[in-house]
């Protein structure tokens, strides 16, 4: 969530372009967040092998990391930072949802603020991360290789993995 600060005096220089016209990239990604926790809540109320969409949802952040580097185009660039932002919208949602299925409401706190833990770790690592890359490295594709490399390997246990279903009132309800 928090790499894209960092990037943004290279992706000028490698873009043609200014600081204040790359601004919008971040305009681009909390739509696509929008639109992604928004779709995330049909999805989720719909599937019944729920750990399938964070699974994609992982994948496609995975596949947006690995092209970002290679990405200088305005357009293009707007459109793999909103679907990275839409991939998030879905995690987020989708994570909050599959934990209060599995924990239930009033036993789901402590494990809900241990995943928000975990973001705020990674919204810390990430532009370190990065900001290590730029300076000793003089690329942040390595970073975001890493990255992507995590996020796809970070997949294959939930791939294995069958999520919650729905509490039963939920799916009664649903119809």
């Amino acid at each position: 969530l928090a790499s894209l600060g960092p990037l943004l005096p290279e992706l000028a220089s490698k873009t043609g372009r200014t600081l204040p016209e790359l601004s919008f990239l971040f305009v681009a990604r909390s739509i696509g967040y929008v639109l992604g926790s928004l779709l995330g809540g049909v999805i989720f109320d719909r599937v019944d092998v729920t750990h399938a969409p964070l699974v994609v949802g992982n994948l496609l952040c995975a596949l947006g990391c690995a092209t970002l580097p290679s990405l200088s185009a305005l357009p293009s660039l707007a459109a793999a930072i909103s679907t990275q932002g839409a991939c998030m919208g879905l995690l987020d949602t989708g994570g909050n949802v599959l934990l209060i299925w599995l924990q239930g409401p009033t036993r789901v706190e402590p494990y809900m603020q241990a995943m928000h833990a975990a973001f705020a770790i990674g919204a810390v690592a990430s532009p370190l991360f990065i900001e290590w890359a730029l300076t000793e490295l003089r690329s942040f594709a390595p970073a975001f290789y890493s990255i992507a490399a995590f996020l796809a390997l970070c997949s294959l246990p939930l791939a294995t993995y069958r999520g919650p279903l729905a509490p039963a009132e939920d799916a009664a309800a649903r119809g």
